[in-house]
């Protein structure tokens, strides 16, 4: 489903942020 593509995408853009801060 689609709703799994997009849990990932934002989980990787949560993981950006934390490792960026």
């Amino acid at each position: 489903p689609t709703g799994t593509v997009y849990d990932i995408l934002r989980k990787a853009e949560f993981f950006k942020e934390r490792t960026s801060s």
